[in-house]
């Protein structure tokens, strides 16, 4: 138990220099001595589906945005709420900047989101396609500091990892977990750059490895967009943000990402079920269905985070002071590690302490998502039903 201990602290003590490293690289995507100017065209596209509750708090967002070359494309997919009704409100409010369709029944292997997005990008006229959710929205400069960000980084493609709003008890104990794992696992300079430490004959193989992206803010150049494919080569991922950002790094173009603190915000899901659900469709496809990868996660996390958690205790009832101290530290470690990342994402300080009870869900989650897809048990999102294909990183929905 000890030389676990040991690994244990190694790790922790790792995946805080990479979070520290995160906290002082990782730009915001809103730079405010950032001057450059340009007029292009800007096509925001949003797939909404039974987003009445999220949509007009969105739309608004972006027409009070202070760079004015905006179209705002909306893609009613299939809603069986007040979103088209909403939808055809803001277009007769302002004719000049919302355009709206109603998506076109969804082909056999495609999965809707995906599809909804491609039929956004083939009605886009702008220069820059914008691609975020209904349930985001956004301060007045974030459309005009994206552009900024594209011209001053000699951009293909960016993405933005929005400030989550969080309120029940589960979004605050679940949702911090997401950022813990990018930003203590991935260093995000990596998406961008290639670390020179990696010998230059690998780099092309080794570069789609630290590729990221968030599907709620994602944008292309319009060229490059076509170049890969756009939505269609994604069209049965269900984690189609990270995988277009592996293609993006495959075929040799840039992308960055940024964060949204104070400007670009998003709350993600209302209540455990909520994020049971909308967590349960994509957890397995994050690792392609590759089973013993995914088991392995799960026990490096149980290692890493559960373990210590058991070991203090029984450090504390025997008296074994090595135990005792090891296991401290790691905890500590990790203790200081959510603090850190709560204070940076103006999140709830004290629900740092729920990190193991976070696990914990996410193991139970893990057991769902391999017992869906070693049943065939259909997962249902939005009154969508998705059938995980058995031997293969592809869905049907």
């Amino acid at each position: 138990m000890l030389y676990i201990l040991l690994i244990c602290l190694i790790i922790s003590i790792i995946i805080t220099g990479i979070l520290i490293r995160n906290y002082f690289t990782f730009e915001p995507l809103v730079d405010t001595t950032n001057t450059l100017k340009n007029d292009t065209l800007l096509s925001v596209c949003i797939p909404a589906r039974n987003e009445e509750k999220n949509l007009s708090r969105c739309l608004r967002s972006i027409l009070f945005q202070n760079y004015k070359k905006i179209e705002i494309c909306v893609m009613d997919d299939h809603s069986d709420d007040k979103t088209w009704h909403i939808m055809n409100e803001y277009q007769t409010q302002h004719p000049d900047k919302v355009r709206i369709f109603k998506s076109s029944p969804k082909p056999d292997g495609w999965l809707g989101k995906s599809w909804a997005c491609h039929q956004l990008s083939q009605k886009a006229k702008g220069e820059y396609l914008i691609f975020i959710d209904a349930d985001t929205w956004m301060k007045q400069d974030v459309l005009k500091a994206a552009i900024q960000r594209f011209k001053q980084y000699n951009l293909d493609c960016l993405t933005v990892w929005p400030q989550q709003i969080t309120r029940s008890f589960w979004e605050k104990v679940l949702i911090p977990m997401l950022y813990y794992v990018l930003l203590g696992f991935l260093i995000t300079d990596y998406v961008t750059n290639i670390p020179k430490w990696i010998p230059a004959f690998l780099r092309k193989y080794i570069s789609p490895l630290f590729a990221a992206a968030n599907g709620q803010f994602i944008a292309f150049s319009k060229d490059v967009y076509q170049k890969i494919g756009g939505h269609e080569v994604v069209k049965h991922e269900i984690v189609e943000d990270v995988e277009l950002s592996r293609i993006i790094k495959r075929s040799g173009f840039r992308l960055r990402m940024f964060h949204g603190i104070g400007s670009f915000y998003c709350r993600m899901y209302n209540n455990r079920l909520e994020i049971r659900d909308g967590f349960r469709k994509n957890f397995l496809a994050g690792f392609h269905y590759n089973i013993f990868l995914f088991v392995l996660a799960g026990i490096f996390h149980i290692i890493m985070y559960i373990l210590p958690v058991v070991l203090f205790v029984y450090g504390l009832i025997s008296s074994h002071q090595i135990i005792l101290s090891l296991s401290f530290l790691v905890l500590a470690l990790t203790l200081f590690q959510r603090i850190l990342l709560a204070d940076w994402f103006k999140w709830n300080k004290w629900y740092a302490f729920s990190h193991s009870l976070g696990v914990l869900w996410f193991q139970y989650l893990g057991i769902l998502s391999v017992t869906d897809y070693l049943l065939k048990r259909n997962v249902n999102w939005k009154g969508r039903s998705i059938k995980l294909k058995t031997g293969s990183s592809h869905t049907r929905l």
